[in-house]
């Protein structure tokens, strides 16, 4: 991409493959790792960048369920693989991912961790959490309206008790 480095500038791209690793990082990675590097003219190293970049693996086995795939890269301050773009876009055989940094990148297999779908739109729940919140509003006015309409029945009938009692009252008080 020709946004990686400064407009004017130059630099090198390093990309080295390390593929048919065995052992406990097998058990996890599900392609070859693919080692990415930068450095401007004067040899410095640029690890972040300013927008993302796309990067395409292809899956290594034969993974029957690939949602579970991610883009993961090496972290060397905790020794482990960590999981970035749990969104990946299958074209062809690869698998794509978006980063803003550079280091070592491999797919990684149950990136997911069982949560639900991370890549699912979230119009969804904003339509469910709308649809919920009409639904207590429509409770709520539902229950006050019931609760007025009996008020008002209880307030005319004490309203027709007091005008029985107040007539039965002032014919007994004639009647002394």
């Amino acid at each position: 991409p020709s946004n990686l480095l400064p407009e004017g500038s130059f630099g090198t791209l390093d990309v080295s493959f390390l593929e048919n690793l065995s052992g406990n990082n097998g058990d996890v990675l599900r392609s070859s790792i693919i080692d990415i590097r930068l450095f401007d003219e004067f040899g410095n190293s640029i690890t972040s960048l300013e927008e993302p970049l796309r990067i395409c693996l292809e899956e290594n086995g034969s993974q029957k369920d690939t949602g579970d795939l991610c883009l993961g890269f090496f972290d060397v301050e905790k020794n482990e693989w960590i999981c970035e773009d749990e969104c990946l876009e299958q074209e062809g055989s690869f698998y794509c991912g978006d980063t803003d940094h550079l280091t070592s990148f491999a797919l990684l297999l149950d990136g997911g961790s069982g949560g639900g779908d991370p890549c699912s739109s979230s119009d969804e729940d904003y339509v469910l959490a709308w649809i919920s919140l009409a639904l207590v509003a429509a409770s709520i006015t539902f229950i006050t309206i019931i609760i007025i309409i009996f008020e008002i029945r209880h307030r005319r009938q004490v309203k027709k008790m007091n005008a029985i009692l107040e007539k039965r009252l002032l014919g007994e008080g004639a009647n002394l």
